[in-house]
């Protein structure tokens, strides 16, 4: 599964920003992506702190 997103910054005052894109690739058993994810739980570098924005969310597993 990959997870892409490409926020863009929206204010009155001047045009339309783009901001730093987000993608994160989850490879293996989906079982194994359940979790969560945000800014602060991967140490320096962490793929969810981008700069200029940040990123939290949450893979749930879902039981039929």
């Amino acid at each position: 599964m990959t997870l892409s997103l490409l926020p863009v910054e929206q204010d009155l005052l001047d045009p339309d920003d783009p901001l730093s894109r987000y993608r994160r690739i989850f490879n293996g058993p989906p079982e194994t992506w359940v979790g969560r994810y945000g800014p602060a739980d991967q140490g320096p570098g962490d793929p969810e702190a981008l700069g200029d924005w940040q990123v939290w969310y949450r893979i749930e597993s879902v039981r039929f």
